[in-house]
């Protein structure tokens, strides 16, 4: 079951900072952030089931909080 965090794991994912020069938030970000593997935000976002639904919510939305948007050249 998913850990209630009163919103303090929001406020700490809109304190990261990019690890890129550009500024651009990566997928790399919010694992880090997140303490998750790379290979599971990446299947979060894209909505795999194997992903449990709690996960899920709390990757899209310190993804959101974070701006992360996906590449396109990465697509």
């Amino acid at each position: 079951m998913e850990k209630r965090s009163g919103g303090r794991a929001l406020a700490k994912a809109l304190a990261t900072k990019p690890s890129r020069p550009s500024g651009r938030v990566t997928i790399h970000d919010v694992a880090r952030r997140l303490g998750l593997s790379i290979t599971t935000v990446s299947r979060a976002l894209d909505g795999y089931d194997d992903v449990a639904a709690a996960t899920r919510r709390r990757v899209k939305r310190a993804a959101a909080a974070m701006g992360y948007a996906p590449s396109g050249a990465a697509r």
